[in-house]
């Protein structure tokens, strides 16, 4: 009965249709991510989500990028270790070639 809390002016039939939504939505949940609003840590929350949801290879060198670009080692951290992508011996010479250029040591040793 939380749906009638939120939307108490929808018809029985309408909130049959969002409660199926709700099911499909949560049965995949690799592209699911819950952010606090209480936290302060959007740039945390909103990279997570970008790597939860693609794991090639393409994919985990844009995210690599970010993280160094808003300075998240953690999450840089997270990409590298990724079981599913596989860097290049180019790709991470120009993650660490854009580390030094932003002053971004710390990433130099991860």
């Amino acid at each position: 009965d939380e749906i009638n809390t939120f939307f108490p002016n929808l018809s029985e039939k309408d909130k049959k249709h969002i409660m199926e939504y709700v099911k499909e939505i949560i049965q995949m949940d690799h592209l699911l991510t819950i952010y606090s609003l209480e936290s302060k840590d959007l740039d945390h929350a909103l990279l997570f989500a970008l790597i939860k949801s693609k794991t090639d290879n393409d994919s985990a060198i844009e995210q690599m990028s970010m993280a160094i670009k808003w300075n998240r080692m953690e999450l840089a951290e997270e990409i590298l270790n990724m079981e599913t992508v596989q860097f290049s011996k180019e790709q991470l010479t120009s993650c660490m070639e854009q580390a030094i250029l932003s002053d971004r040591k710390d990433f130099l040793n991860i």
